[in-house]
């Protein structure tokens, strides 16, 4: 017992004095115009990231027993948490517009030629809750989100916060329309709210990122509500067309019988006209005018 209690004030001295270390080299390395630019991510840090997994709990080990890949991936992560909490959203959102071409496919296909960019990403925010980061983390507080993208067939994204957004609630089932520029971290592997045959949850990946905030881009819709008012636009242009084809076939009908109507009286009348008591005058059915 005394051993693991020595052990435990170790690991705790060395993950605050590894924090602390960190947050300096932050600080002493961000000069006073990068909150306007966002800082790069150290790319020989990058490589130790792994993908399809989720992020290690090392809390209680001694520093050198968490493995050298898991160190590196800690390292970045809070790193990039770091840079995410001071740097202005502006700046991301300018560093992400040279990366408006890259898709949810270009990141899950090849995660590490994209790690560490800003990227852009929109959609629908269904989750949206508070982390309690472990005792040696540089930072006190941070939020999770999880958004839906416009491309189809895509798994939610999740996405690392550094500060709450403003305007909106944390808990599941929301459904507020978000922006974010942030930077793409791992492809990331996690348990989805879906059931196998065993009634196990099924290992899914997707595309994990880290930035300062999400933008509320407009106020809740209604389930269903998008849909339904999709529905009156196709009822009421039905309508319209309909009503625009009853008027064009009305008037070529009318067009028509008047042609007809005067070529049949043209030959009509010299026949009346020629015709002389002593004859039959031409049937009255015949021509109607």
């Amino acid at each position: 017992m005394k051993s693991q209690n020595s052990k435990n004030r170790l690991s705790a001295v060395g993950y605050r004095l590894s924090a602390v270390v960190m947050i300096a080299f932050c600080v002493f390395t961000v000069d006073a115009q990068s909150v306007d630019s966002v800082p790069m991510l150290d790319p020989s840090l990058l490589v130790g990231v792994r993908d399809d997994q989720p992020f290690g709990n090392w809390e209680q080990a001694l520093p050198l027993e968490v493995p050298a890949e898991a160190r590196d991936e800690d390292a970045i992560y809070w790193k990039a948490v770091i840079f995410s909490s001071i740097t202005a959203t502006e700046a991301f959102a300018r560093a992400a517009e040279q990366n408006r071409h890259l898709t949810f496919g270009h990141l899950y296909g090849e995660p590490a030629k994209y790690r560490g960019q800003v990227v852009h990403i929109e959609g629908r925010l269904v989750r949206l809750k508070q982390l309690d980061p472990p005792r040696h983390a540089p930072i006190s507080v941070l939020y999770e989100a999880w958004i839906y993208l416009d491309q189809p067939g895509t798994h939610p994204v999740c996405v690392v916060l550094a500060h709450k957004p403003a305007g909106i609630e944390l808990g599941d089932n929301l459904n507020r329309r978000v922006a974010v520029d942030g930077y793409f971290f791992k492809r990331y592997g996690y348990l989805s709210g879906r059931l196998d045959s065993a009634g196990n949850n099924v290992a899914l990946n997707t595309i994990l990122l880290i930035a300062q905030t999400a933008a509320l881009q407009e106020r809740p819709i209604a389930i269903g509500s998008t849909a339904l008012g999709a529905g009156w636009y196709w009822l009421g242009g039905l309508v319209i067309v309909g009503a625009v084809l009853t008027l064009a076939m009305t008037w070529w009908f009318r067009h028509n019988d008047r042609q007809i109507q005067t070529q049949v009286q043209s030959f009509c009348r010299p026949a009346l006209a020629a015709a002389t008591f002593d004859k039959p005058l031409p049937n009255p059915n015949t021509c109607r005018t």
